[in-house]
């Protein structure tokens, strides 16, 4: 579970659209050509196919012995791989039991009866919230709260993660040393919808933990879906028109279905709150100063709209805040989402 296997990953996914271009463009030459280049395509493809099986061949070998030489722990080794499972982490191959990130909470300590649960966003890892400048250290401040961080494969369903945090939450309030009084779930980008979904399920199954949850944060969640991961659906329905660019296509569609289900194709399942008293925040950035400018508006974080940030379809916010000069990237970072934030999680529920 390293850079190694994650490296394989990549290598094979890249090689298959750059063989399947170099063949279209060489066919359509020897097509025309005629008969006569009958030899000369024998002895290239020949050629072509052995140089691209021996590239995978390699991967596929060098990758897991470079797993038991690189520290699976350290940074940028969980970074790759948490980028490997956003693109295609519902279907690794051959890599699966060694690239697959199992969803995992980490806890420091068990000690306080609140809870703030932080679920990072697509190719990132639990480490997003760290840092002085980050909200788990701002949280450290609180020792009346217990940060819980999340570690999932992005790449697999939002439904899916949301069921299965829900289970975790589960199991962690039940073997929890004392009584939860209270939990928040904070989310980034694709966490809020992940979080969105844990608590849909979790009161649908009627799970204990889901009674305890005073506030929902969103951060940069795109409860509308994202413009960008449509507009990739899009460039991937023109591209397989032509049969030379058809390979770039396939390998677009090959992008997994936590991605795809950013084009708002997993909508969160209703569910009865009549006597909820959990809050509900959103928090947006867009690119201009003034968060009321039509061109921020339209053009949001440069990943997720303001509408989208701010105006879920499935439930009524208690609360949304809409920051300006902030791109998408940057918003975990800012001062103003930590102090927001923490208003929100560390308020009484009246």
């Amino acid at each position: 579970m390293s850079a190694g296997s994650s490296g394989a990953v990549l290598v094979e996914r890249i090689t298959a659209p750059v063989r399947g271009m170099h063949r279209a463009i060489s066919s359509s030459w020897f097509e025309r050509i005629g008969p006569v280049g009958s030899p000369v395509r024998i002895v290239h493809d020949s050629i072509v196919d052995l140089t691209y099986a021996s590239i995978l061949t390699a991967a596929s070998v060098v990758g897991p012995m470079l797993d038991t030489r690189i520290d699976p722990a350290a940074g940028g080794s969980k970074r790759l791989q948490a980028v490997v499972n956003s693109l295609w982490g519902d279907d690794l191959g051959i890599h699966r039991d060694r690239v697959a990130v199992p969803m995992t909470a980490h806890i420091e300590h068990e000690t306080a009866d609140r809870l703030v649960v932080l679920v990072h966003g697509i190719s990132d890892t639990d480490a997003c919230w760290s840092g002085e400048s980050g909200l788990l250290g701002a949280l450290e401040e609180h020792p009346e709260i217990t940060p819980v961080t999340l570690r999932y494969n992005a790449g697999l369903s939002i439904a899916n993660n949301g069921a299965r945090l829900a289970a975790l939450l589960d199991d962690i309030v039940t073997t929890w040393p004392v009584p939860v009084e209270s939990m928040a779930l904070v989310g980034y980008s694709m966490g809020a919808l992940v979080i969105h979904h844990a608590l849909a399920a979790g009161h649908v199954a009627d799970r204990p933990w889901a009674t305890t949850v005073s506030d929902v944060v969103s951060i940069g969640g795109p409860h509308r879906g994202s413009p960008i991961e449509r507009t990739v659906a899009m460039a991937a329905r023109a591209l397989a028109v032509g049969s030379t660019t058809r390979p770039l296509a396939d390998f677009l569609d090959s992008r997994s279905t936590g991605i795809k289900d950013l084009g708002g194709a997993s909508p969160v399942p209703d569910w009865d709150r009549p006597d909820l008293d959990t809050r509900f925040h959103f928090i947006a950035g867009v690119i201009t100063t003034d968060p009321t400018h039509p061109i921020g508006a339209l053009a949001g974080d440069l990943v997720v709209t303001r509408a989208s940030g701010t105006e879920p379809s499935h439930l009524e916010p208690t609360s949304t805040v809409t920051l300006g000069g902030t791109h998408h990237l940057d918003l975990l970072r800012d001062p103003a989402v930590i102090a927001q934030t923490l208003e929100w999680i560390t308020s009484e529920v009246p």
